[in-house]
């Protein structure tokens, strides 16, 4: 957009630090206050003219097909209670598959199916339903206790390769390598970093730690000399 239009106009409330450097007709505002007939009111009592509106708003969560009898309390952006984001507490034989947040989501929800595969095997045995819910309360307890939203029940973040490794401890499935959630982290530092340039990258896994991350050089930067730069990233131990 920033190629065609005169002002991009960016109405968000992440709270993620983008690093980005943005040409001058780039404009970031706070959440929407109210539509006027030829713009837009923001939060902080600016204006903007606006000409056209795409919706980037995202999505909530519905399950319109659930009795409230199974003992899931679903709202726009959370589901509860869920013992380890997956398994419904109340009815332990029912679970929601791919409820997590900031994560690599193809990989989390493999790494769920498994889970429940061995479950339903009886290759391992689920907690009692009081220490299922002791677990889920004090995810709870913490999300209050530092003001969170409570859609943060969902998020995974800097947390997910210990979340794998939990599933993986509990029901015997094989781990997932360390390196996703470390590859993951580091694209999303890269996109941070510059939004425009983040795909400029090829990655290639090394092993289950590491991986390279090289860099898309094109080819009239090859004539002039350019010569790609390679990293290797390796993930903590798990």
């Amino acid at each position: 957009m920033l190629k065609y239009a005169k002002t991009v106009v960016h109405s968000h409330h992440s709270k993620q630090n983008i690093k980005t450097k943005f040409p001058d007709l780039y404009i970031r505002k706070p959440d929407i206050k109210e539509f006027k007939e030829n713009g837009v009111v923001f939060v902080d009592g600016s204006y903007e003219e606006i000409d056209k509106v795409i919706y980037c708003t995202g999505f909530s969560y519905t399950y319109p097909y659930l009795d409230p009898s199974c003992g899931l309390t679903v709202n726009k952006d959370h589901v509860l209670p869920l013992y380890k984001r997956l398994v419904n507490i109340n009815e332990p034989s029912m679970v929601v598959l791919g409820l997590v947040r900031r994560a690599c989501h193809v990989v989390a929800l493999d790494a769920q199916v498994r889970y429940t595969t061995a479950l339903l095997k009886g290759d391992f045995k689920l907690p009692s339903k009081e220490e299922m819910m002791n677990v889920w309360q004090k995810e709870v307890d913490n999300i209050n206790c530092n003001g969170r939203p409570m859609s943060d029940l969902h998020l995974l973040g800097d947390k997910e390769d210990q979340y794998y490794r939990e599933l993986s401890d509990e029901s015997g499935i094989e781990r997932v390598p360390p390196v996703m959630s470390k590859l993951r982290n580091v694209s999303n530092e890269t996109k941070l970093e510059n939004l425009f340039t983040y795909r400029d990258y090829i990655y290639e896994m090394i092993d289950d730690k590491s991986f390279r991350r090289t860099e898309r050089v094109k080819k009239r930067e090859r004539l002039d000399g350019k010569v790609a730069e390679s990293i290797v990233f390796v993930a903590d131990d798990g």
